[in-house]
């Protein structure tokens, strides 16, 4: 290899060079210096070194820098500066990306050397775009500028220079999330540029007034003296004093600077292009903060003195006609009503039917047949808050359904008092041409006006839903309903009626709310709403931004339901309040950088669950915690693997070795039940070593677990379920285990994450000032399914002890990773936020607890029996619960039923007469469950009665909610008999004492009891197989016990039996269409053979096929985990066909993605014509090829060549770039080119090829040098002879030994070409032809010896044949 080419080729040659090159290379390199410049000869190469093998350019400097001895210290870093020098010019000059790694490990020889190409070098980086921005947050950068900042040398760098490094570093500190604690040098800088700015002012002016005393100013002096300088008092002194400040301050700071960095936030500010903003005092809220105070007239300011209220029939019928002409007159009947205008009013109904009404209804025409039912009401509205008249608009009807609807309101006007009557009558016959509402004295109670559906004396049975949909909410009537929308297509949402109470909590917002209430009582819509609230208030205060608020929820379908709730309410409050590059905006967010680092304003109001917040905060502190020796790159290195893996501070993604109960439940718990000797419940184990050991409050504090001894002597509040001291050391007992096993398997799970993340913000307090600037408010939802760790966490994210607000019920606390009490979140609440600290005013820490007494989700009947086990958790484990007021249900209704001795196949058929019983299927519908203990409960029932019904767990049923419940042998299956029969004996006399240390399982019974019972909004069902006698206790608990009766007793033997087994069936068939609804749900929460049982029921194959293929999948990851490879194959394969059957590629994908089948995986994409999917994953399985031609098809001509060159596919390159040339940018186009320039040397491309590469470059003098350089004399000759330079052919010929091919140039057609060769060039060319040819002859006649051939062989391909040995050979060969 020749020395002048060591260099190039090592950077230049495809397979990557061995040690032998690097040491040859650098021993070049230390013996030569100025060798490193053949290296910028060509701008394209040097792109293409950086480019693609920029880790040789660090590899080989190491060596010489490592190797080069003080002698050569000099020359080496004079020729690296100026090497460095011609790189940064050229990448500025063709846009590349500045690689600071690369130069980052020589830049302080190069700067400390002292030399002039240093000192240049110095001045070239510091005019360059963002690359001293790159240098200073790398690694070896920063600690190169820093040492150079330190060093004697940087006195002779020149004044410009210096001033344009600190002013380039002062910047970085200034626009940082942190000031790097360099504020007080900030403040110098600035005074310093001032400084000087005036003392060269006073030097210019006495330099043109000589004669005239010196004279400083006040300002100036002081800051003289923050500098320690002395006020100068002669000219000669303001000189050197300025000199003082340019040179010694100025590097001072410049010094002070450069050691605060690299700075992982600075490095995210660059890769953004935008920097991290925002307040850095640790104590201070994250800006100027107002908490915005508002009423519910941000939902919407009344259009009239009137308040109209809408059904939600009317709301419905007034929606549905938005895309017709009658919307208009409708909304102007209203506005009229709503402003006291009484036109073209009449009384609705005919003769019959009004008599029915104690207060009439009128009827306003709005169009053709289209008429507004209305009456004047008692409410109290929003604005005045004392009880008035109102408008209450029934529905919007045609004529013939007015009397139907009459119907309906006399029933609801049965249930008013005289004296409401009265006050709606009033005023109702005034001659006014605008009347006024009456306002009443406050003594009137809020119930007796809202709540006269709680007296209507009805059966729920005996009404259709369109009766219950009338008397349900209210939404009020107004100016939101007026505002223009640009999509008259979205479906909207609007706020419904709030009751005094909840608009209470909805509007308080001098602390904390936390929002107690049983299941039903709208407490999530309360805190939804409350966000709304303020999201609306602050934007109408003035402040920069609106409120960054977070709402959360453990169940991912309830997320998705609220923010698509929240959206819509919204935008139908604030058309235009999401404008598309918003959504688009907060799209490309979620999707591309899912931190807290500078969210867009659209992302709020945040609605997510917990592990989806985790994971954005996990992923703001791999940010702001990357490993320093982590350093920016090129994707191509990236994608490479050139870059060592040091990224040890990667953010966790969502984690599937993530220990949740099921992962727990499966794999877990077979190995530590062999060291369960207590037999404990597994469902107990997981939740006190989540909720109790590892996540408690106290874990937030030490973060870690409870040791032993603390766990022992926790009281039986903290900790319940195990009172005894045996239970407890053989649970820690396995917890220890657990902590083993999971470290084995290299595991963890939430609350260690959860815990890892309170270690970051603990030692890294800019992470708080981040993720609080990003979080406002916190809302959640369901908050006792939290652990209190996770809440000490979400306390931690904000600084506001006014913004946390949650709603929740401890009665249904049945998770598995959950041990909640609202006490504890009080006093967690309490201490965080103690004295006001952080708002300023004191109280703030103190949250205001509400209570939601209302049931809107079931009757009273049910109500009751839910509040009575409410009590009884109560009074048995007060500390396990929140102690409320009695639950009431909106609406009457009958108690639920308990039946005794009941076989499973009951449910599949009805006995009709007695003990005679003939078989009668129950078409059981989507609105019919039956709910069981557990899944052994479960595949017991199944195996008995089939698929005639949907049979759900408790646990799994909860946050649904249906028509119909049966609970199925809850009580036979009981684990713990003689503990209700304890419960029953202390209840039933007034003497019992019930022993809860003992009997703590009935904790959990009674909760999961409770959830049950209230996932019925009609009917109730307790179905029980054991006998009256067995089940004594519960029979006298349920029916004995209370003063009121709470259920209904049936016996195998009553004569009533059959009859009110007929109950069971639903009052109306479910439609296919709720039948997939349900189906949805449950596949959305992972309960994919309950999801399959109501798809078969709907008929609805998509989704048959959908839940098999989620079935299949889930099978196949079993077996994986079993380790039975052939099992998880054939799960896998029937999972990808059922998959691809329902278009659901992305998930077929998935699951060969998982299985490692690349080339299969991009097939599917190909067969779906998703090409730029199809091309990653060809890519990634070194299918270049047929990546390339993927991206071709997409036209995505620039990632087609990047495959094409990665994977040597230079031919096709070839064709890529001369086929697409016009879509390539110029500048891609030009890097491509070069690139083919290293295959084109290395005789890697075709001829056809080789030629369309020189064809593409630029002008024909470097066409020229590039193959002469490459020696590709074929395409040089074509290109002289296209350009018709007869005489460079001749001499290339005959420099190649082409004699015959030159002399064919000189007689072209039989005639002499004058122009090509000299006279004495063409008679020698001829002699040596003819010589050639005696010789050829002559070795035909006879044999010569060796050295004659081999000098015949020199001879006759002689490269230079005009050299004087050449010819004493040819003469030697014609004597011979």
């Amino acid at each position: 290899m020749a020395e002048g080419s060591l260099l190039v080729d090592l950077l230049s040659v495809i397979q990557e060079p061995g040690e032998a090159a690097y040491r040859q290379a650098c021993t070049h390199v230390i013996s030569n210096p100025r060798s490193l410049l053949d290296l910028v000869q060509n701008d394209s190469s040097i792109v293409y070194y950086l480019t693609y093998n920029s880790h040789r350019f660090i590899k080989l400097f190491g060596r010489i820098f490592s190797e080069r001895n003080k002698r050569q210290h000099i020359h080496l870093a004079s020729a690296t500066s100026v090497l460095l020098t011609r790189i940064v010019s050229i990448l500025n000059k063709t846009h590349a990306e500045p690689l600071a790694n690369v130069i980052s490990p020589v830049l302080g020889a190069c700067l400390k050397s002292g030399s002039r190409e240093g000192r240049g070098l110095a001045t070239t980086l510091v005019q360059h775009d963002n690359l001293v921005e790159r240098l200073i947050n790398n690694t070896f950068g920063a600690q190169a500028i820093s040492s150079w900042t330190r060093c004697p040398v940087i006195s002779q760098q020149d004044i410009t220079t210096l001033h344009s490094w600190a002013d380039k570093l002062a910047n970085l500190v200034t626009h940082c999330a942190t000031d790097h604690h360099r504020s007080e040098e900030l403040g110098h800088w600035v005074g310093l540029k001032y400084l000087t700015r005036s003392l060269k002012r006073a030097e210019r002016t006495q330099e043109v007034s000589y004669n005239r005393p010196l004279s400083i100013a006040a300002q100036d002096s002081g800051l003289l003296r923050q500098f320690d300088l002395a006020v100068p008092e002669s000219t000669r002194k303001l000189s050197e004093t300025i000199e003082k400040l340019e040179n010694g301050k100025t590097v001072a700071i410049l010094q002070a600077f450069a050691t605060s960095f690299p700075c992982n936030l600075c490095r995210e500010t660059l890769r953004r292009g935008a920097p991290i903003t925002f307040n850095n005092t640790a104590s201070a809220h994250p800006r100027s903060f107002t908490m915005p105070q508002f009423g519910m007239e941000v939902f919407g300011q009344n259009v009239g003195h009137w308040e109209v209220l809408l059904s939600s029939p009317a709301l419905s019928n007034l929606l549905s006609r938005r895309q017709s002409r009658t919307l208009a007159r409708i909304k102007e009947s209203l506005s009229a009503l709503a402003k006291g205008i009484e036109h073209k009013v009449a009384l609705a109904g005919s003769g019959s039917t009004r008599q029915l009404l104690k207060v009439p209804l009128s009827i306003t025409q709005c169009g053709t047949n289209i008429f507004l039912v209305w009456q004047v009401d008692v409410d109290v509205p929003y604005e005045t808050g004392v009880p008035s008249q109102v408008i209450r608009v029934w529905d919007i009807v045609q004529a013939g359904e007015i009397d139907r609807l009459l119907e309906h309101v006399a029933v609801v006007q049965s249930a008013w008092t005289v004296e409401t009557v009265n006050r709606c009558r009033q005023g109702q016959y005034s001659n006014a041409k605008e009347r006024a509402p009456q306002i009443y004295p406050q003594t009137i109670a809020s119930e007796e006006l809202v709540d006269f559906r709680k007296h209507l004396g009805l059966d729920v049975r005996s009404k259709d839903q369109y009766f219950y949909n009338l008397i349900g909410k209210f939404y009020p009537f107004t100016e939101s309903f007026f505002r223009p929308r640009e999509d008259s297509h979205m479906s909207l949402e609007y706020p419904y009626k709030l009751s005094l109470h909840e608009k209470e909590i909805v509007c308080h917002s001098d602390t904390s709310t936390i929002i107690l209430g049983r299941s039903g009582t709208g407490k999530t819509t309360c805190l939804v709403l409350k966000l709304i609230g303020k999201h609306l208030a602050s934007k109408g205060i003035g402040q920069d931004r609106p409120l960054r608020q977070v709402l959360l929820t453990r169940s991912l379908q309830l997320a998705d339901k609220i923010r698509h709730d929240v959206r819509r309410i919204l935008e139908t409050l604030l058309p235009g309040s999401i404008s598309g590059a918003e959504l688009h905006e907060m799209a490309t967010h979620a999707a591309t950088d899912r931190t807290f680092i500078n969210p867009p304003d659209a992302l709020y109001p945040y609605v997510c669950t917990f592990e989806e917040l985790l994971q954005r905060v996990e992923n703001t502190i791999s940010v702001v915690h990357a490993p320093e020796t982590q350093q920016p790159c090129s994707n191509q290195l990236q994608r490479d693997g050139l870059q060592n893996d040091v990224n040890q501070g990667k953010a966790k993604e969502t984690r599937e070795d993530c220990v949740d109960f099921p992962k727990f439940r499966e794999e877990y718990w077979p190995i530590l039940a062999r060291d369960n000797e207590q037999r404990l419940p597994i469902s107990l184990v997981f939740a006190e070593i989540m909720g109790v050991i590892k996540g408690s409050s106290a874990s937030a504090l030490s973060l870690g677990p409870l040791t032993c001894e603390e766990y022992l002597q926790q009281s039986s509040r903290i900790a319940p379920s195990f009172a005894a001291e045996t239970d407890r050391l053989a649970l820690y007992k396995l917890f220890g285990r657990y902590e083993s096993v999971k470290l084995e398997r290299d595991e963890v799970d939430y609350v260690d994450r959860v815990l890892d993340v309170f270690r970051a913000l603990n030692k890294t307090p800019v992470l708080k000032q981040i993720l609080r600037a990003a979080l406002d408010e916190i809302y959640v939802d369901e908050v006792q399914d939290q652990r209190s760790v996770d809440l000490g966490l979400l306390l931690t994210l904000i600084s506001d002890g006014r913004c946390f607000h949650v709603a929740g019920d401890t009665a249904q606390a049945i998770s598995q990773e959950s041990n909640f009490r609202f006490e504890d979140l009080k006093a967690m609440i309490h201490s965080h936020f103690a004295d006001g600290r952080d708002t300023g005013k004191k109280g703030s820490n103190r949250p205001q607890t509400f209570e939601l007494g209302l049931n809107y989700r079931s009757h009273d009947g049910i109500v009751r029996l839910g509040s009575f086990v409410m009590g009884l958790l109560w009074e048995t484990f007060p500390e396990t619960v929140d102690k409320l007021q009695p639950e009431e249900g909106l609406l009457p209704g009958p108690v639920p039923t308990l039946f005794l001795g009941c076989e499973p196949d009951i449910l599949a058929k009805i006995s009709t007469e007695g003990s005679r019983s003939t078989v009668d299927k129950i078409k059981f519908g989507a609105e019919q469950v039956v709910l069981v203990r557990d899944e052994e409960s479960k595949a017991r029932l199944k195996d008995s009665i089939g698929s005639i019904a949907l049979i759900l767990t408790i646990r799994q049923s909860k946050g649904m909610e249906f028509d119909d419940v049966v609970l199925f042998d809850y009580f036979t299956s009981c684990p713990e008999p003689d503990g209700w029969r304890s419960l029953s004996d202390a209840v039933s006399s007034s003497s019992g004492k019930f022993d809860s240390r003992r009997y703590v399982a009935i904790c959990n019974e009674l909760k999961s009891l409770y959830v049950a019972v209230t996932r019925a909004r009609n009917k109730l069902f307790m179905m029980e197989t054991a006998s009256e006698r067995r089940l004594s206790p519960i029979v006298r608990l349920l029916t004995l016990c209370t003063p009121k009766s709470i259920t209904r007793l049936i016996k195998r033997d009553d004569y009533e039996f059959a009859q009110n087994l007929q109950l069971l069936r639903p009052d109306r068939l479910t439609d296919p269409k709720r039948w997939t609804e349900r189906g949805s749900d449950l596949m959305s929460d992972g309960h994919y053979r309950e999801a399959l049982h109501c798809f078969e029921q709907a008929d609805y194959r998509p989704g048959m096929k959908l839940v098999t293929a989620r079935i299949q999948q889930a099978e196949g990851s079993a077996c994986l985990a079993r380790n039975d490879q052939v099992g998880a194959m054939k799960a896998f394969e029937a999972s990808i066909a059922l998959f691809l059957e329902v278009h659901q590629t992305e998930d077929a994908v998935r699951i060969c993605r998982k299985m490692g089948w690349l080339e299969r995986a991009a097939g599917l994409w190909l067969d779906q014509q998703e090409y730029h999917k199809a091309a990653r994953l060809f890519n990634d399985a070194n299918l270049h090829l047929r990546a390339a031609e993927c991206y071709e098809k997409v036209q995505m001509y620039s990632e087609a060549a990047e495959v094409l060159w990665r994977g040597q596919n230079f031919d096709k390159l070839v064709c890529c770039l001369v086929h697409n040339r016009e879509n390539f940018p110029v500048s891609v186009l030009q890097t491509y080119v070069s690139l083919c320039k290293i295959p084109l040397k290395q005789k890697k491309l075709s001829t056809a090829n080789r030629k369309e590469v020189i064809s593409l470059l630029g002008s024909s003098k470097e066409r020229e040098e590039l193959l002469t350089r490459y020696e590709i004399y074929d395409v040089l000759e074509e290109l002289l002879l296209e350009e018709k330079r007869f005489s460079d052919l001749f001499r290339l010929r005959c420099d190649l030994g082409n004699l015959d091919g030159a002399l064919e140039l000189v007689l072209r057609g039989g005639k002499a070409e004058p122009s090509v060769g000299s006279e004495e060039e063409v008679q020698r060319l001829i002699d040596y032809a003819v010589t050639g040819r005696i010789v050829d002859n002559a070795r035909r006649r006879k044999r010569v010896s060796d050295k004659i051939l081999i000098d015949l062989k020199k001879f006759a391909y002689a490269r230079t044949a005009e050299t004087h040995s050449r010819v004493v050979i040819g003469n030697k060969l014609l004597e011979g």
